[in-house]
């Protein structure tokens, strides 16, 4: 008898090896495989193998709400890199009245540039990217207001023959067969908004000097075609030219596994937890009368607070008495939900970069206060992971504010980990009370 040992996709017999990639729940791919599809004005963001008809973006934020531990995670990120909000890096900077009039005026949403600024820090930690965008005064020469786009309902315009590409799609759902309100917005581009800036006053000029009828109507379509660019940044990652890869992305399996186990434990729950017993009862399962039998002994186990809720035998042999046996817990769901838990915690916590479970309030048996170790653990997580993208975000606003002929701005660290330590570059200094920043929290501006 021929015997065949499989682990995985490896045939023993067949002595090949068949290379597959991780799959969400649905069976597409954790990391989509993007391409150009002829005939379609975008890109689709997902697999094009994947017939579900779910956007990948929908998938990330499906996790995101779902997994109490990875959104905590996220929000941690998303609070310390967005910080205090945007200052001046120089108070004192002649411009500096005017920079902090353009920080503070609000948009036709009624948000402002701090509001703007939190925003894109969720979507650059959720997504590794974020799109924001500048709409320009009618004469090109200042950006008037800028509007956060959600990253999830970007999408990037489909190139041409030679490769370039000059805008993008947003659509509000873009899960219908038809996405509606399909909006074109032009690439941020500085020089096309300089070029633009030219041609209004070459027709504002010509207008003034000539007042033909042509011109006058040249320039109104010129206004007409739309003030707008929409500024789109993602994270470099190889093989991922039109839309980036989450930083978390091989622990994806890890966060669905936190998210399947919890629902798991709260059907268990509601349905009297584990089978403690067996019992075997006279009758025929199809017979009404028997079944209400059943009904009457379960309902007395029904519920979390009746734990152990039983395995009921209907027994058609009349000759055999009703009998009561103890399964065991051998199959306890506490233990499989703590064998769980302990194993994706940790993998989610790793993948996430964060360096030690007690900055997510998790605590570590053994272990009371806040130790050197932490402060160490605190100052890598903001020199490492924050910092740098912080850094991302004031070089997107400084950009702005060239244009504008503004002042340099920064990101205001308020109550981040070890303030005393990074400032100092001395990982590990102790920090006393009267040097640990104060607990400001970020304004509020909606």
């Amino acid at each position: 008898m021929e015997n065949k040992q499989k682990f995985g996709s490896l045939d023993m017999n067949e002595q090949e090896l068949k290379m597959e990639l991780a799959t969400f729940a649905d069976g597409s791919r954790i990391v989509p495989r993007i391409a150009v599809q002829p005939g379609k004005k975008y890109i689709v963001w997902k697999d094009n193998g994947d017939t579900s008809n779910i956007d990948y973006p929908t998938k990330i934020l499906e996790m995101y709400n779902n997994s109490s531990l990875h959104h905590s995670i996220i929000d941690m990120k998303a609070e310390q890199i967005a910080a205090g909000g945007l200052e001046l890096v120089d108070e004192n900077d002649p411009k500096a009245s005017k920079t902090l009039e353009f920080l503070t005026k609000e948009n036709a949403y009624g948000i402002d540039c701090n509001e703007i600024n939190k925003r894109i820090a969720l979507d650059l930690t959720l997504f590794n990217g974020f799109s924001v965008q500048t709409i320009y005064s009618k004469d090109w020469k200042t950006i008037d207001s800028l509007q956060h786009a959600e990253f999830n309902k970007v999408r990037v315009q489909t190139p041409d023959e030679n490769g370039n590409m000059y805008g993008f799609f947003y659509a509000f759902d873009w899960s219908l067969y038809r996405p509606s309100r399909i909006q074109f917005i032009p690439k941020y581009n500085q020089d096309t908004a300089s070029m633009n800036r030219k041609e209004y006053d070459a027709l504002t000029e010509k207008i003034m000097v000539e007042n033909k009828a042509e011109d006058v109507s040249k320039l109104k379509n010129f206004i007409a075609s739309g003030n707008t660019q929409l500024f789109y940044y993602k994270k470099y990652q190889p093989n991922s030219f039109y839309y980036p890869i989450c930083d978390y992305v091989a622990v994806i399996p890890s966060i669905e596994i936190d998210i399947q186990s919890d629902i798991y434990a709260c059907a268990s729950l509601k349905n009297g937890m584990d089978n403690g017993i067996s019992i075997t009862i006279l009758g025929d399962s199809s017979d009404p009368e028997s079944q209400k039998s059943a009904k009457r002994i379960l309902k007395s186990y029904a519920g979390a607070r009746n734990a152990g809720k039983p395995f009921i035998i209907f027994a058609e042999d009349f000759e055999t008495a009703p009998q009561i046996k103890d399964i065991g817990s051998s199959n306890s769901l506490a233990q499989k939900y703590k064998t769980i838990n302990e194993s994706t915690q940790q993998k989610i916590i790793s993948g996430h970069r964060v360096p030690n479970s007690s900055m997510l309030g998790i605590q570590v048996a053994g272990k009371l206060g806040i130790t050197n170790e932490m402060a160490q653990s605190e100052e890598i997580f903001y020199t490492k992971y924050i910092k740098p993208r912080q850094e991302i975000l004031e070089s997107f606003w400084n950009k702005i504010m060239r244009y504008n002929d503004l002042a340099e701005v920064r990101i205001k660290n308020v109550n981040v980990f070890n303030q005393q330590a990074i400032d100092s570059k001395q990982a590990g200094v102790e920090v006393d009370s009267a040097a640990t920043p104060d607990n400001t929290q970020i304004p509020n501006n909606q």
